[in-house]
């Protein structure tokens, strides 16, 4: 297992994930290998904090990590992340939406493929799209037409802007845009956005 929890924010961070069952919103504690009611015993964000992210290439705002393998039961859950504000994780770290849905078979993710771009967001902005790899955080380079490492051979991210992301289609701050069509689709990808400009 890796690279199961993915999130696309600021570079330079430090994020942390939490895992939460679906069924009946219980926290994964990693060292009793339990669900619970978050706060239990006292516990806080210290004690459920399971997932190490990571981030990828520097400065390429793509944090990976590996959902806990210690939870083998085939379930949908959520994984939140928080910004973790000073050396320990923490109740008041800041979380991060949108939360990451994912359905874990007890051994690997089962996912679905992306075919549109959609975002809800402030309204008058430029957003542009980034196309991501799941399975090694490579970067979609458009001209090149390969995935690759961010900042190979010097390319900064306007190299890498793959989706242009148009506002209006369904209402003021709902952008929409179209995935890149020379991507093959039967693989597993994440966009992250960025304002623009």
């Amino acid at each position: 297992m890796s690279n199961e929890a993915f999130i696309a924010y600021t570079t330079g961070l430090t994020i942390d994930g939490y895992v939460f069952r679906r069924s009946d919103g219980y926290i994964w504690n990693p060292t009793a290998a339990e669900f619970e009611v978050w706060g239990t015993n006292s516990r806080t964000a210290a004690d459920y904090q399971c997932i190490s992210m990571e981030e990828k290439e520097a400065g390429s705002g793509y944090y990976i990590g590996d959902f806990p393998v210690a939870i083998t039961t085939e379930a949908q859950y959520d994984i939140q992340y928080r910004l973790r504000a000073d050396t320990n994780p923490a109740n008041s770290d800041t979380i991060l939406t949108p939360v990451q849905s994912v359905y874990w078979t007890g051994s690997s993710v089962g996912e679905s493929t992306i075919s549109s771009a959609f975002l809800a967001y402030a309204t008058n902005n430029i957003i542009g799209g980034f196309v991501f790899r799941r399975s090694d955080a490579y970067v979609w380079y458009p001209v090149g037409g390969v995935f690759e490492l961010w900042g190979t051979s010097g390319r900064e991210a306007e190299d890498y802007l793959a989706i242009d992301m148009v506002e209006g289609a369904f209402g003021a701050g709902y952008y929409i845009g179209e995935f890149p069509a020379d991507i093959p689709l039967h693989d597993n990808y994440v966009i992250q956005y960025r304002v623009l400009g």
